[in-house]
């Protein structure tokens, strides 16, 4: 911090007020090492549609995506997934465990303001997301780590006001991206030039 509080420079050098820390305690080792805890693939198999993907109403998602879920369809199989427009307003960071084979996700006009880390992990071959007309206002950092065969990307028409200074860095096979009509968005971490 700057100055003793109120200003500061930000990851991508754009001085503005810090956001405060977020605290993590970690628990102790012993609670992580009880042979009867699960694995986080063996937590994500228990979760319900309704605990991966959460709608305004209370319902489940429409479309395939709960088949695929309830094993009525095989995750691997599936290559493209559409979640545009379903009232979604939050996801689980296991959303998309599984779903290895996916070469295009589209979460679009949906009422998302935030994404867990982790929720793209083992999508090595995705290939477009799709994230615009949503309400995000950050990205954890780290979340396109993994992605580098991502050819499309859209966060237009957001609520992004920071991201972190290296979110883009892996993205070494990215042809398109969108970043207009975040109005609050005043530093944009570096895109390597033949993305822009």
């Amino acid at each position: 911090k700057a100055g003793g509080g109120d200003a500061c420079v930000t990851a991508c050098g754009c001085a503005g007020s810090c956001p405060k820390p977020d605290t993590v305690v970690a628990p102790e080792l012993d609670a992580l090492v009880s042979p009867t805890t699960p694995t986080a693939n063996e937590a994500c198999e228990t979760l319900t549609c309704k605990d991966l993907v959460t709608t305004a109403d209370g319902g489940e998602v429409g479309g395939d995506y709960c088949d695929y879920i309830r094993g009525t369809k095989d995750r691997s199989t599936a290559t493209n997934m559409k979640l545009g427009n379903k009232g979604i307003v939050s996801i689980h960071r296991c959303a998309f465990a599984g779903f290895d084979n996916l070469q295009s996700l589209w979460l679009n006009d949906n009422q998302l303001t935030t994404l867990p880390a982790g929720i793209f992990d083992g999508l090595s071959g995705l290939q477009t997301l799709d994230l615009h007309n949503n309400r995000l206002m950050t990205l954890p950092a780290g979340i396109f780590d993994g992605l580098s065969g991502l050819q499309t990307l859209d966060l237009n028409n957001n609520r992004l006001a920071t991201l972190p200074a290296a979110i883009f860095d892996g993205l070494s096979s990215l042809n398109s991206m969108e970043l207009g009509n975040n109005n609050q968005l005043t530093c944009r971490p570096a895109v390597p030039s033949k993305h822009v």
